[in-house]
């Protein structure tokens, strides 16, 4: 979540959510349809399976002296409850002092009858809506909603409305860009743009679009684009934000890039300007005051704006594109980005600094150098000031930047000053940071044992954007919120940590947050349950980015996939118990480069310390969809190499053992001398396997629950969770009930009382006694002229267990097979493996299969710690 406030420049499209009541002299303007479009009808209904069916999208554009005008026509079919939902309210929208809506139709058809649903207009609800409060942002914008009486499944809605903008601030100039949604699918699509022959007007259709066909009159000119049955095209997934524009037209009247500075120069030259008795001038003064050096002057004026001036946008009327007086701005504490950035220009300009405003995008800006030059490219505004002969990009609504040497370069790719001199857009060349932009580390001291929670203690170190939004969002929350979320956000990373304190710090030289956090965690060593691996795994130890490069065939092609800048890294350290003595590793290290991506981790086990590092690094790039599907399927490997801290012989767990999981008397508190059972006798072993499961290739885990009675022996069993199969769960409790005897539960006063317990039996088939298989199976592979077996393939039903695919291609490397002539050829081997099993009579009752059989014996629950 991003905590800079980015300002809304009127040059873009809107969106909005009612808030206000407008004003009542602010009315719908009903006209008839103007007299420059040409009438287009749609084409037959067709079936179609969504909520609409959308048979007519009619859209027509003229530039003339009087400014840019912009007709919709829609013709849709209801087809479903949700189709009334969509279409059951017409509206338009509009921004005072910049356009202006007429309204031509809004027509019901049903069953060859149309309804007038617009009339005289005065069934509209004209409205302030405001979709961005919450950004602090204001446009203005005044919209108008049309219930659409008496609506049902079946019908057609017909509306047509005309938009028509006007902005002075442009000076005759006109811009606008067009989008259709990916997917959408319109029975007829009439897109025609015109213009007087001989105004100068550029236009950029996207590659989604289909063909458009010029035409020339005697007053004017353009193109139209007129398809039926049209389905706007997919976009490719993953691809860079350019790309985005291949189902979108723009048309501007702007000459170049110079032509789109010069408009906004004069606005901004008059808005930094200071009046003789401005209080500006005092702060100027005691900035200069400071020291006699530009940047530390700069870096003053910087911290001035961003924590003086609170941040609020106005765009509506010109505001979007006219800032405020700086004068303005600082007497009210107040503006956007257009006015922080003049008053910061008022003050560079007053300390003696070479500074200029510039308009860039607050989405990336990517693709806006192969655009047409126009203003609707850009939404933000900040400062471009020239120190030394190096060049700084400040943002003033950016919170907490304190020296202007720390302030990378924005990620906005292209930057158009509007000074003197402009002729082209400004590249924007990333700052590549030299340590990471995040560092977490999580330090666990285990030696207490495996079986005790182990003492942690985490810090997470964030750095340039990542610590300022980090600081925002913890500076305007109550102490208790605060808290709240420091907990939240060790908890959701480390989920078996139990936070017992945590806290921040932010250092005010170098920018960067710590967050701090101790606590205990209870460590899963994986040995106990149902699987048993007697090992830990190293947190957050796992590499690999996934990338998004599922595209339909057609599509894998048009783009490349954007991979996005990423530096972070992950400490961990670990004491571990009686020295580390019989502790080791499995996991290797890491350092290879993938898609553009560094993965690098390093480990090391010495005495009782575990050591790992991880990091990922990667500057923005792009790949080619080729090389991004190796590189995803790459990183599917990388994930698999994991990291572990094996148990020493004497810590680890026996396959076989039966092991409590659960304390033995749940809600039992010891006092005086009481006691839990103590069991004296009873093993399990897979000498006691029933011999029908063997056959049968069953296996599973048995929960049971067992009453121990004051005399110390089982005096009933009952299955609490089924491993599945009923010989192994009777087996399980015929076993305990026959072979289990504590030495019984005490009270308080010493006197013994029954006892009920919980565990689980696992039955594992040993592996010598895996059921024998009849199989028929066909190993296919080619040997080359060198020897070296390639494609081997496996077919049958089942493979028998000693042949994998490793194994097959394995057994497809030999020798070179030889010709006639006794020279090595390249030749198809098929080798056929079969057998056949015949089913004997099963045993007598009660003798169990000869198995290779080592007796677990399961030792005494300890009376203070069961396990």
């Amino acid at each position: 979540m991003r905590h800079f406030f980015y300002c809304l420049l009127a040059f873009g499209s809107l969106a909005f959510v009612c808030v206000a009541q407008a004003a009542e002299t602010e009315r719908v303007s009903v006209q008839p349809a103007p007299s420059w479009i040409v009438n287009v009808s749609p084409p037959a209904s067709r079936s179609s399976d969504g909520a609409l069916e959308i048979r007519l999208l009619d859209i027509q554009t003229r530039v003339d002296a009087e400014g840019l005008h912009q007709y919709f026509h829609q013709l849709v079919r209801i087809l479903t409850p949700e189709g009334l939902a969509i279409a059951g309210n017409f509206g338009v929208a509009w921004q005072p002092g910049i356009s202006e809506a007429a309204v031509h139709t809004v027509e019901v058809r049903r069953s060859g009858a149309v309804t007038n649903a617009l009339g005289d207009g005065s069934g509209f609800q004209v409205i302030r809506r405001e979709a961005d409060l919450e950004k602090l942002q204001l446009n203005g914008v005044i919209s108008a909603i049309l219930p659409i009486q008496d609506l049902r499944v079946g019908d057609e809605v017909e509306t047509a409305w005309t938009m028509t903008e006007h902005n002075p601030v442009l000076g005759g100039q006109a811009e606008t860009r067009q989008s259709l949604a990916q997917g959408t699918n319109y029975g007829r699509l009439f897109m025609r743009f015109s213009w007087p022959d001989g105004r100068g007007l550029r236009t950029r259709i996207g590659s989604g679009f289909p063909k458009a066909i010029s035409f020339k009159n005697e007053s004017d000119q353009g193109f139209v684009i007129d398809r039926t049955d049209f389905v706007v095209p997919p976009l490719p997934d993953g691809a860079p934000a350019r790309f985005l524009f291949g189902n979108a037209i723009e048309l501007s009247t702007f000459e170049n890039w110079r032509a789109v500075a010069e408009s906004m120069r004069p606005l901004y030259e008059t808005a930094s300007r200071v009046a003789p008795a401005s209080p500006i001038h005092a702060e100027i003064r005691r900035i200069a005051a400071l020291s006699p050096k530009p940047d530390v002057r700069a870096s003053a004026a910087l911290r001035l704006v961003q924590g003086e001036v609170r941040y609020f946008a106005r765009t509506d009327g010109l505001g979007g594109y006219k800032p405020e007086t700086a004068d303005a701005v600082w007497a009210g504490r107040v503006g956007d980005c257009k006015g922080k950035a003049v008053l910061l220009l008022a003050l560079l300009h007053g300390l003696g600094i070479d500074a200029d405003a510039a308009l860039v995008s607050s989405g990336g800006g990517d693709g806006i150098d192969a655009s047409l030059p126009a203003l609707l490219q850009f939404n933000h505004v900040i400062v471009r000031a020239s120190i030394g002969g190096k060049t700084y990009w400040l943002d003033g609504t950016r919170l907490g930047d304190r020296d202007v040497s720390l302030i990378t370069v924005p990620p906005f790719k292209w930057a158009l000053p509007v000074g003197p001199n402009t002729d082209a857009l400004v590249r924007l060349v990333r700052t590549e940071p030299g340590t990471p932009q995040i560092e977490w580390r999580l330090d666990l001291d285990a030696r207490a044992g495996i079986d005790k929670p182990a003492i942690a203690a985490g810090t997470a170190i964030f750095r340039g954007d990542d610590a300022e939004e980090w600081r925002v969002a913890l500076a305007v929350m109550t102490v208790a919120n605060r808290e709240q979320m420091l907990r939240n956000t060790w908890s959701a990373r480390h989920s078996f940590v139990k936070v017992e304190q945590v806290g921040s710090r932010y250092d005010d030289k170098t920018g960067d947050l710590q967050l701090d956090m101790t606590g205990t965690a209870e460590m899963d060593w994986n040995n106990k349950g149902d699987q048993v691996y007697n090992n830990y795994e190293a947190d957050r130890a796992t590499l690999g980015n996934i990338l998004n490069v599922k595209r339909p065939e057609a599509l894998q092609a048009v783009a490349p996939v954007y991979v996005a800048p990423r530096f972070v890294a992950t400490h961990q350290t670990i004491l571990l118990p009686d020295g580390g003595r019989g502790f080791r590793l499995s996991g290797v290290p890491i350092n290879t480069v993938i898609g553009g991506v560094h993965y690098s981790r390093t480990q090391s086990l010495v005495g009782e310390r575990f050591t790992m590092s991880t990091t990922t690094h990667s500057g923005e790039a792009e790949l080619s969809y080729a090389e991004a599907a190796a590189a995803d399927k790459a990183t599917d490997e990388l994930v698999k190499k994991r990291l572990f801290i094996e148990l020493p012989p004497q810590m680890a767990s026996r396959p076989g053992e039966i092991r409590q999981i659960e304390p033995p008397a749940v809600g039992v508190r010891l006092t005086g001398r009481a006691r839990l059972a103590e069991m004296i006798a009873g093993t399990i072993s897979d000498q006691d396997y029933p011999a029908d499961a063997i056959r049968k290739n069953q296996q599973g885990v048995a929960g049971v629950n067992f009453d121990i009675g004051v005399d110390g022996h089982v005096t009933a069993c009952r299955i609490a969770i089924s491993s599945g199969f009923t010989a192994l769960d009777d087996t399980s409790c015929a076993l305990i009930r026959e072979r289990f005897l504590f030495r019984p539960a005490l009270g308080p006063k010493g006197q013994p009382r029954a006892e009920t317990r919980f565990q689980r039996i696992r039955w594992k088939l040993p592996e010598d006694a895996a059921p024998i298989r009849s199989y028929d199976v066909t190993l296919r592979y080619t040997v080359g002229i060198e020897g070296v077996g390639r494609d081997c393939a496996i077919t049958g039903t089942p493979p028998p267990p000693s042949i994998t695919p490793e194994q097959c291609a394995k057994a497809s490397q030999g020798s070179a097979i030889l010709g006639a002539d006794g020279n090595p050829v390249e030749a198809k081997i098929v080798e056929h493996h079969t057998r056949t099993v015949e089913r004997m009579a099963p045993p007598a009752a009660g003798t169990v299969p000869a198995l290779p059989v080592v007796p677990v014996p399961v030792p005494p629950a300890s009376s203070g710690n069961p396990h």
